[in-house]
């Protein structure tokens, strides 16, 4: 109800809007319209009841106008909850889920709907990630970029409109939470079809286990000893990338105390 309300106040002028539904994530929960309605369970009807919700703002962009207007885009943040059964999603072929760098802990569906501007039914499994949409986005609305920071996030649009098929980033890394402010939980690289997890001892990096994603997305044959020469290429990329965020790194913000 919200965002609708949002949508209508700006109507007249650019706006921007990010909703983070909490749903599906763990706990559920689900309003009575659709508890019981979807043949999945809870999860299901959960899963119902956030395409009826997305269904009512993509209305509203049309009531108002605004639908050939405005770059709408749909994903998520990561894979499924495992731990909690059925109830924690699936993901499918993939290899494990949330809280790990495996395929199924961060490879998640996108979906990006602007009528004339993205050709429809268009479909890319070029490598992108969801920091790409602040330059993606800057780009469209004609904002500049910050310049006194390294930005990891690329501009999709040649890829979004149909004029590249190629990823704009050159490789991807995987890296795992820390709870130390200055400790790179650095976990693995990928191109456009390979990937290669790797081991840290004193700072550098030694190849592991290497997986053919084009071949096997989930992950289950090592392809190291077959292809060790993918992994030398692949190796110098990474530790390059663990150098520099190593040599960059900063604690996380904190906040700053309450005062009366």
């Amino acid at each position: 109800e919200a965002a609708l309300e949002f949508i209508t106040a700006q109507k007249e002028k650019p706006f921007f809007l990010y909703l983070a539904h909490a749903m599906p994530h763990v706990p559920l929960f689900v309003s009575e319209k659709f508890a019981g309605k979807s043949r999945r369970g809870l999860y299901g009807d959960v899963i119902m009841e956030l395409d009826w919700s997305t269904g009512r703002i993509m209305a509203r962009l049309k009531e108002l106008g605004l639908d050939e207007r405005t770059l709408v885009v749909f994903m998520s943040d990561n894979g499924p909850w495992l731990q909690y059964g059925i109830d924690g999603g699936s993901a499918g072929p993939l290899r494990d889920g949330k809280g790990t760098t495996w395929e199924g802990g961060v490879r998640v569906p996108a979906i990006f709907r602007w009528p004339g501007r993205i050709p429809p039914g268009r479909r890319t499994g070029a490598v992108a990630a969801n920091f790409d949409l602040l330059p993606t986005v800057a780009r469209l609305a004609g904002a500049a970029l910050p310049v006194d920071r390294t930005l990891d996030g690329r501009d999709l649009w040649p890829v979004l409109s149909g004029a590249s098929e190629r990823s704009p980033h050159d490789y991807f890394h995987y890296l795992a939470g820390s709870a130390l402010p200055t400790v790179v939980q650095y976990r693995g690289i990928r191109d456009d079809r390979w990937k290669l997890t790797v081991t840290v001892a004193n700072h550098r990096l030694a190849a592991a286990e290497l997986y053919d994603l084009g071949a096997d997305v989930g992950e289950r044959f090592d392809r190291m000893k077959q292809h060790p020469e993918i992994a030398a290429r692949l190796l110098p990329a990474a530790q390059a990338f663990y150098d520099e965020l190593r040599a960059n790194i900063r604690p996380a913000g904190r906040r700053a105390a309450a005062t009366k």
